[in-house]
């Protein structure tokens, strides 16, 4: 081992309360890296595993119910050139009456008994299939629906099919990536976690109820290089006759698609936050290596003096950031890992996810480690490079401020200013004279605080944001309710619906299924038929206007479906019904992707479009009784499908907000950490370095007292100068991650900044003089008489 070696490891000793301080800024930044990256790689590699085993539809065809003898054979389905596996089955809606007396609207699925469905596969967590069951009247449920309300196998549950309810025994729980994710109304774009129970029925049930089967579901997976486009042709062309309710690819499935929504607004939106927090890291890492380096100079200086090359002192300096990056690598790789499991936690919860699927990514370790380790060795061959470029005698005598010459006179007009005009204690002025003796020490560790603080409040103010466009977006609708009938109901029948005590109003919407056409692009989607003049339900329009009259032909699209057909408002897009006939439309609005998957309509051209004149799919309805009761009531109709209430879905959308608090929330803390961290480095950077000077003000007669207002002048300062570039900077940060989340989600609100910038401000200014005055210990118990001869006489 060489010298310079030896010197390099004793310089890390020497300094091991900096070393420690960098080695915990470098293990933040590796830790934030992998451990985001893990998380959100688990997410995605769960919902693809699961994918996968158990054979997610790749195209979904629905239609209204038919028989056996009328149900195409399903081996000529499965012959279709391009299909690998397909299955039929039956899906109405129903009804499940829970414990505690509540009922809520669910998804019964009635499958094969015999054998595990080919496509959309259930994986049995608890009990056992069908198969074993013999007559009883058995059920399985799904996993999610189960523990959110604590069933088991065994168990009895009350479920309404057709507003008939039975009891049923639970023989198994299960997980089916179909259903990884749920809502009680497909169309309403924020997961509501238990608002809809999702059951599984043996088919022979409705065989013994009828004496035949009913069937109103095709499901598909393609081969290898199937063409898409021509498989669904020749599926059209079997369903000839049938009448089809929708079609469904895997893209637009209710699951699938908020999970890609998810993932892809976490792979934009938490890079960000990533991104933010490694530029401070660097810039601390790279202020506290650099202050490092410059305290040896005259050791350099020295160093070149008895002939040592540049080359070789720089090889030391490598080595000492080497060994500092590697440690906080490793130390930061261990971190990741609760961390990775706290942000898929966080995700299980907040949508009511089954299961995360844990495995180890090395790639995320190892990129986090390569970018802690290149930070902190950059800085340490940047600083002592521009030492080494001086000549022996500069280095060994220059101790002055190289740096930010540009601001020497600004800073010395300020320091005349703040002298002369402000009559402060001595303690007071010097501990301000010192900020301007460090010029480059000082504004850094301004930037750095503002930054760090500024985005603990960006995380705040989107939060805020989240809660108050969903609070608004309730405020908007006047509807209490959303009751989505089985099929269609003719609008003279909905006396039905007005008879039902507690129900004040209602509002018929028609909606169907049709393909939007813009030049080459067509995808199939849904409409919904709305009043010109709605009552119950306000479109929330970013862009355009609302529909002239009933019977216009106009369409309001979501952005993601104007995106996807690369429409502008004022163009006309194509309405192609079943039958081919095509309605040329005009777009006169864009909303917010609030809710995904549909367009919206004048109600009396729906009619036209979907050839149901006098028909209506639901209602929206204003309520004046209990909810609870009333939604059983609704229920025991037998053409009520779901039912959906505005004062559940709220509670149960803010409750799910809470845990992608619960989410962001470990960004702040770590946010925190940082400023910890960054205070008690400086702190201690600082008074370790100023210590001669220390112990000579000790030796005039200065004392503790004195001294902590030196150092808490310098603090307060660059808090107060934090705190001013704090609002800028989470203005700035608050509008990416906003932009972010508009881009894959829906656009936010703006809050009222004030109350985040004064919580935040404050507990931060509290937390930093709290640390400082813990980092005074060094001043408390420095031996002066020690100091002074070492450092001062030699």
């Amino acid at each position: 081992m060489n010298k310079l070696t030896i010197k390099a490891l004793r310089d890390l000793w020497q300094i091991k309360m900096r070393a420690i301080g960098i080695i915990f800024l470098i293990a933040a930044g590796v830790s934030i890296y992998a451990g985001t990256y893990m998380g959100l790689f688990m997410m995605g590699n769960t919902a693809k595993a699961l994918y996968k085993e158990l054979h997610l539809a790749d195209f979904q065809v629905t239609f209204v119910p038919v028989t056996e003898d009328e149900m195409p054979d399903i081996d000529e389905i499965r012959g279709i050139e391009g299909v690998r596996r397909a299955d039929s089955r039956l899906i109405i809606p129903g009804s499940i009456e829970l414990k505690n007396g509540d009922t809520i609207s669910s998804v019964l699925i009635f499958l094969n008994s015999d054998t595990h469905p080919q496509v959309n596969n259930l994986r049995i967590t608890s009990g056992e299939y069908f198969t074993d069951v013999g007559d009883q009247e058995v059920i399985i449920l799904e996993e999610s629906f189960a523990k959110e309300y604590g069933y088991k196998v065994g168990d009895s549950i009350t479920v309404g099919i057709q507003g008939f309810y039975s009891d049923f025994k639970v023989a198994a729980t299960g997980i089916n990536s179909e259903y990884l994710m749920w809502t009680s109304n497909p169309n309403f774009y924020i997961p509501i976690k238990g608002s809809l129970g999702i059951a599984y029925l043996p088919l022979d049930m409705i065989r013994n109820i009828f004496g035949y089967e009913i069937l109103n579901n095709i499901s598909l997976t393609y081969q290898e290089g199937a063409e898409p486009k021509k498989v669904q042709a020749a599926l059209e062309e079997i369903l000839a006759g049938k009448e089809i309710l929708r079609e469904t690819p895997k893209e637009d499935q209710f699951t699938y698609r908020t999970i890609e929504q998810r993932l892809r607004m976490h792979k934009v939106f938490l890079p960000t936050i990533i991104a933010i927090f490694d530029i401070i890291a660097f810039l601390i890492t790279f202020m506290t290596v650099d202050r490092m380096v410059r305290t040896q100079r005259r050791e350099i200086g020295v160093l070149m003096a008895l002939g040592y090359g540049p080359l070789r002192i720089l090889k030391s300096y490598f080595l000492i950031g080497l060994i500092l990056g590697v440690l906080g690598s490793i130390l930061g790789c261990i971190f990741s890992f609760p961390l990775s499991f706290a942000i898929t936690d966080a995700f299980k919860r907040s949508l009511g996810f089954p299961i995360i699927i844990f495995s180890f990514i090395p790639a995320p370790l190892i990129k986090g480690s390569l970018i802690g380790i290149a930070a902190v060795v950059t800085a340490s061959i940047m600083s002592a490079q521009r030492i080494v470029r001086l000549n022996p005698t500069q280095a060994i005598r220059d101790s002055g401020q190289s740096y930010f010459k540009g601001i020497s006179a600004l800073t010395r007009i300020a320091e005349t200013f703040y002298s002369r005009v402000f009559r402060f204690s001595p303690s007071v002025k010097i501990g301000f004279r010192n900020l301007l003796r460090h010029k480059r020490l000082f504004v850094f560790s301004v930037l750095c605080l503002g930054l760090v603080l500024g985005l603990t409040i960006a995380l705040s103010l989107s939060l805020s944001s989240l809660r108050e466009t969903v609070d608004e977006y309730f405020q908007k609708e006047k509807w209490d309710a959303m009751i989505d009938f089985d099929g269609n109901l003719e609008t003279n029948q909905l006396s039905q619906i007005r008879s039902i005590g507690g129900i004040d109003d209602i509002e018929p919407y028609l909606k169907g299924f049709v393909k939007l056409k813009h030049g080459s692009v067509e995808k199939p989607y849904q409409i919904v038929g709305i009043p010109s003049k709605s009552k119950m339900q306000e479109l929330d329009l970013l862009w355009g206007e609302g529909f002239s009259s009933d019977s216009a032909y106009e369409i309001v699209l979501n952005r993601q479906m104007r995106d996807t057909l690369g429409v502008k408002i004022g163009q006309q897009i194509n309405v192609v019904t079943q039958n081919n006939k095509a309605f040329p439309m005009k777009v006169v609005g864009i909303v917010s992707n609030i809710t995904v998957g549909q367009a919206f309509v004048p109600f009396k051209t729906s009619e036209e479009i979907l050839g149901l004149e006098g028909e209506c799919s639901g209602v929206l309805a204003t309520i004046s009784g209990v909810a609870t009761s009333l939604e059983k009531e609704l229920h025991a109709k037998e053409f009520v499908g779901q039912v959906l209430l505005k004062q559940q879905a709220r509670q149960t959308t803010f409750k799910n907000i809470e845990e992608v608090e619960r989410y962001l929330n470990i960004y702040k803390i770590l946010s925190i950490f940082v400023i910890v961290t960054l205070v008690f480095t400086l702190q201690t950077i600082n008074i370790l370095e100023r210590e001669s000077e220390y112990a000579v003000l000790g030796a005039i007669g200065y004392g503790n007292y004195s001294m902590t207002k030196m150092v808490l002048t310098e603090v307060i300062i660059i808090s107060f100068l934090g705190i001013i570039l704090s609002m800028p900077a989470s203005e700035m940060i608050g509008r990416i991650i906003r932009n972010r989340f508009a881009e894959n989600a829906f656009l936010t609100l703006f809050p009222n900044r004030f109350p985040h910038y004064f919580s935040n401000m404050g507990a931060v200014f509290l937390l930093v003089i709290a640390v400082t005055i813990f980092s005074l210990r060094y001043i408390y118990k420095m031996q002066i008489a020690r100091v002074i001869r070492n450092k001062i006489l030699g």
